[in-house]
């Protein structure tokens, strides 16, 4: 068995570079700042019991991400049991949220951002999950690949529905 030294100035590091992101994602899948908190607490703590592993992992961005989106989903689950329902919103932001633009921009944003939520109601998990990635994170197809543990191909097709579905779906609402 090997012996992992724990480094506290690399592990302070990582956490200052990724708490917004991790934040960020967690806040999408919530809609709740304090929840959000939880699980960014979550996948840090599995940071700090698994840094064996963070050293090793190729993309740390990627594996961050998988085990931030799998908290995420385990969090869905255990609220799902709970309260028989869940919602999505899309709209949480990051732990530095601000906004100075002029009111009529803000209420346009703010509607938009709830019909594009809404329509991705629709979207299958799996769907919604890719497509978050791509579009809130920016990730790559290969780091979205890593993340959701499937094929580059894969990522792709999903997108490919998934944003062909919401252009659709907004469309019959009459927002774009």
């Amino acid at each position: 068995m090997r012996k992992v030294i724990f480094n506290e100035e690399k592990f302070e590091g990582i956490f200052k570079e990724y708490r917004g992101y991790v934040y960020g994602i967690a806040r999408r899948y919530t809609s709740s700042r304090d929840d959000a908190l939880d699980i960014l607490q979550e996948v840090f703590v599995k940071v700090y019991t698994h840094f064996d592993e963070v050293e090793s992992v190729g993309s740390l961005k990627g594996w961050l991400t998988r085990v931030t989106v799998n908290c995420c989903i385990d969090w869905l689950r255990q609220k799902k049991r709970k309260e028989g329902t869940v919602e999505f919103d899309l709209s949480g932001g990051g732990l530095e949220d601000t906004v100075s633009e002029e009111p009529q921009r803000v209420l346009w944003t703010d509607e938009l951002e709830k019909a594009v939520s809404k329509a991705m109601e629709c979207l299958s998990k799996a769907h919604r999950t890719v497509l978050n990635l791509w579009w809130k994170k920016e990730l790559s197809y290969k780091e979205i690949a890593k993340s959701c543990g499937c094929s580059v191909g894969t990522v792709m097709s999903r997108l490919h529905y998934a944003r062909r579905h919401l252009k659709n779906r907004l469309e019959a609402m009459a927002v774009v």
